[in-house]
């Protein structure tokens, strides 16, 4: 049911207002909802729902259920192997220096050295530039 009503999802009428500056503010689309919807990851809770929802029913029809834990119980006792799709592997990745790496680490490491120094200061900080931006 749930589903249902975020796959029949409509966006209320436009109410033009603008922001304090001026601007009109960002209103959706029709055609940014739809986007949304296709990124949302529902599909391995689809795939619970159907295969769990008709099970759910069945006990509460045939047991004439009507307290939540009992179906707790049942969906404790009941395993989901099979039923969801199959994760994504895992991908190790190593580490491989590169001077952008290497760079960036000791940026770092020269960052907390001064920022750890300050109760003690070691060096003139008015000096020490930590970040240098290229053009």
């Amino acid at each position: 049911e749930i589903f249902q009503r975020l796959a029949d999802l409509k966006l209320p009428a436009s109410r033009a207002s603008k922001a304090a500056d001026g601007e009109p503010l960002w209103e959706p689309t029709e055609d940014w909802v739809e986007q949304v919807k296709k990124k949302l990851p529902l599909q391995a809770i689809l795939c619970l729902v159907e295969y769990m929802g008709p099970q759910i029913e069945g006990l509460c029809k045939m047991n004439d259920v009507t307290d939540q834990d009992h179906v707790l119980k049942f969906l404790r006792t009941t395993t989901m192997v099979g039923i969801l799709p199959v994760p994504h592997a895992i991908v190790i990745r190593t580490y491989q220096a590169s001077t952008y790496t290497s760079m960036w680490f000791t940026s770092y490491m020269w960052g907390v050295i001064f920022t750890r120094s300050q109760r003690m200061p070691l060096y003139d900080w008015k000096k020490i530039r930590l970040v240098i931006i290229n053009q």
